[in-house]
């Protein structure tokens, strides 16, 4: 019969619970991968590749008279050992995650226990009667799955990241992820994102990144939760984040990838540039200018905190009046209304 496998690992924790919810000898539920987790994330990627036209062929259909059975299996082999101790930040190495604000409320009642980074699995496909074509759409989402989903709580603020160390048992190298997704959906690495050694760093400072980003679109009259969704208060639902941030491991570093539709992500990544229209260069002698060389990106608020708190520090008052100077246009009113911010002189 045939089937592709594909071995795979975590590059984050992965806060995945069992079938049983909750058992009297523990605060949580288990941390356990199972094949169903897996399913409900390959039938959710298939309709963001926009292969609607094939979803019930392939995973099956309960809609009208037409009801059909999946047209594959998906097996998962060695799985990571189930995990019953609840996974903290400490654990993990964070002394605090602003990706895991949730679970330190209430004194950390609402900790869970968490698969291991760096666990590995191996996921099996394998072909009950779908056709050439909708074998190889099916595989084709796998793919972009394996390399850009995750898997379990917090899974889109970095927790439960997959990578691929092989497909059918050769190794495989790694893609340039705009080439897995269609056109409407974009991906982006953020400039003013350093990569980090560990997973605890990057979260740390991807939480960091996060938060400026959040609070520089609310300086700038945009709604936080249309790019980065919202927790539900009294009268509202929960909103889930239209944006997935997950760590993207290259080259020994943990560097930051966004996901998420087009227009969204053009305004708050730096957008490329057309060879017949590139930046314009800043003078070489002047380092306020390079500071806020085009285009103004207010999620590189902290960028700017720390060069100006760098200024003042070295006894450079020149430069900072300089930068609060060019920092007068109305593009900057966000900027200028950060409680760091210089006054004006």
């Amino acid at each position: 019969m045939q089937h592709s496998s594909f071995k795979l690992a975590f590059l984050s924790p992965a806060f995945i619970g069992g079938a049983v919810p909750k058992r009297e000898d523990q605060n949580g539920p288990l941390a356990e991968l199972r094949a169903p987790s897996i399913l409900g994330q390959l039938r959710s990627w298939h309709r963001l590749l926009g292969k609607q036209a094939s979803e019930a062929r392939i995973f099956g259909s309960v809609a009208g008279d037409s009801r059909t059975a999946a047209g594959f299996s998906v097996r998962v082999l060695d799985p990571p050992e189930q995990v019953k101790a609840a996974t903290t930040p400490k654990s993990i190495g964070l002394d605090r995650s602003y990706f895991l604000y949730a679970q330190e409320m209430d004194n950390g009642a609402n900790y869970r226990a968490a698969l291991p980074e760096g666990a590995t699995f191996s996921l099996i496909l394998i072909n009950r009667r779908l056709s050439p074509a909708d074998w190889d759409q099916l595989l084709s989402t796998a793919t972009a799955f394996a390399w850009l989903g995750t898997l379990g709580n917090r899974s889109r603020r970095g927790f439960g990241a997959l990578t691929i160390r092989e497909i059918n048992g050769k190794p495989t190298s790694l893609p340039d992820p705009a080439s897995l997704l269609p056109p409407e959906t974009a991906c982006a690495f953020p400039e003013n994102f350093k990569p980090r050694d560990t997973f605890a760093s990057f979260a740390t400072e991807a939480g960091n990144w996060l938060r400026d980003a959040r609070t520089s679109l609310k300086d700038s009259g945009k709604r936080k939760s249309d790019y980065f969704g919202s927790i539900a208060e009294k009268g509202t639902s929960r909103l889930a984040s239209p944006i997935l941030l997950r760590p993207w491991r290259k080259d020994g570093k943990f560097h930051l990838l966004l996901v998420g539709p087009k227009h969204l992500l053009s305004e708050i990544s730096r957008p490329h540039y057309p060879e017949d229209h590139p930046p314009t260069e800043p003078e070489s002698d002047d380092p306020v200018a390079a500071l806020l060389a085009p285009p103004f990106e207010f999620s590189s608020i902290t960028k700017y905190k720390a060069q100006v708190q760098e200024w003042q520090n070295s006894g450079r008052p020149d430069l900072v009046t300089r930068f609060v100077a060019l920092t007068q246009e109305p593009k900057y009113g966000g900027l200028r209304q950060q409680a760091w911010y210089p006054p004006s002189i």
